[in-house]
């Protein structure tokens, strides 16, 4: 099975960074007037964070074709954080867009 007992703290630590920085954004968003945008500070730096997690979660393909990245972690680590990473991303992005999903024409794609 793909995830198993071992992904227990993994699974906690991604819960609690989720709760945590959407409370942040939560809390921010109602004390800036007129709330936040994507293109604020709060915004962005929760768009780097999101696109950040997004690149690590691309790049498991990366350690099997450049074998010196071996001190950074086991296959089984960047697994694990390829999955839950990952998922932290989507409430990342999500607050950085201020939880709209956009136009006609991103949600088509």
């Amino acid at each position: 099975m793909l995830i198993d007992r071992t992904h227990k703290s993994w699974i906690w630590g991604t819960a609690l960074l989720a709760v945590v920085a959407v409370g942040l954004y939560l809390v921010l968003y109602h004390y800036t007037p007129g709330g936040l945008t994507g293109g604020d500070l709060v915004g962005m730096l929760y768009g780097i964070a999101g696109s950040l997690l997004m690149i690590f979660a691309g790049s498991l393909p990366l350690l099997r074709r450049v074998p010196s990245w071996w001190w950074i972690g086991t296959r089984k680590v960047w697994l694990r954080g390829h999955i839950w990473l990952g998922l932290l991303a989507g409430p990342l992005i999500l607050c950085h867009s201020a939880g709209r999903l956009g136009g006609p024409l991103e949600q088509a794609s």
